[in-house]
């Protein structure tokens, strides 16, 4: 008896010291993620066309659909970036963070990423081939980030050519709000 409590008071500390607040894990997050507009930016309809894109609903999470054709296959040096920009003063100014730029074969190296690729009809090895790929009714993982600040937001992805002039060959900007939960 004494030694299964000390056993158990022993554990007790150790999930409490790991996670600071014993069984945190069961609190929902206080925010809510609600995508306001998504948008493709390429110009460059030789790699990717049509690019399709919508935003929605699945029950109470905003969720974001984007559709595209590639074309032709995408060289191997093609490079990913996503800059985060928050809205100040009824504008996105500088990026307050920035996944990449990285070549687009190493991108499953962030998390947000990962998952798409081992969720969605993405490509899933380089070189990127010819096909019809889509990301279907996607929804932020509100449960990975606690406490993130309110606000609107502009997440600005981008993959490009490595050359003279950075030709970009898929683009989308996603809009989005932070907001406290109803």
């Amino acid at each position: 008896m004494v030694v299964r409590e000390a056993t158990c008071s022993i554990m007790q500390e150790k999930i409490s010291h790991e996670n600071k607040r014993p069984f945190s894990f069961l609190l929902q997050p206080s925010y809510d993620v609600e995508f306001t507009d998504i948008k493709s930016t390429s110009n460059n309809k030789d790699y990717v066309d049509p690019v399709e894109t919508s935003i929605g609903k699945d029950g109470s999470q905003s969720t974001l659909t984007i559709k595209a054709t590639v074309k032709k296959e995408i060289p191997q040096d093609m490079m990913c970036q996503t800059k985060f920009y928050r809205k100040d003063d009824g504008e996105f100014k500088t990026a307050i963070f920035t996944m990449g730029p990285v070549p687009c074969c190493e991108i499953s190296k962030y998390d947000v990423f990962k998952r798409i690729i081992d969720t969605q009809n993405v490509p899933k090895s380089c070189p990127f081939v010819p096909g019809t790929y889509s990301v279907d009714k996607y929804s932020f993982d509100r449960n990975r980030y606690k406490d993130v600040p309110r606000g609107e937001y502009l997440a600005s992805f981008t993959a490009y050519l490595p050359t003279g002039d950075n030709t970009v060959i898929y683009g989308i900007d996603l809009n989005y709000k932070i907001v406290d939960k109803a």
